[in-house]
């Protein structure tokens, strides 16, 4: 991370590099996986809604991903 706090160009290309991801905004953070955009869960309960919704869950290393448009 640079002094801001962000993730540097080469951050974000190791991170691509290993999870085979494409980061679109890093600062959201919103990433694209096999044609579909993802972003983090905000809290442990937003994961719970989506598991009731049966949404789609992406898992990369400890971090859940859920649909850039699902609301809960």
């Amino acid at each position: 991370m640079n002094k801001n706090n962000e993730l540097t160009p080469e951050e974000i290309a190791r991170f691509e590099e290993v999870t085979g991801t494409k980061v679109i905004d890093a600062s959201i953070p919103l990433i694209e996986y096999k044609g579909k955009r993802w972003r983090p869960f905000k809290s442990d309960a937003e994961v719970m809604c989506a598991m009731f919704d049966h949404e789609p869950i992406l898992q990369i290393g400890e971090t859940p991903w859920v649909g850039e448009n699902w609301k809960p």
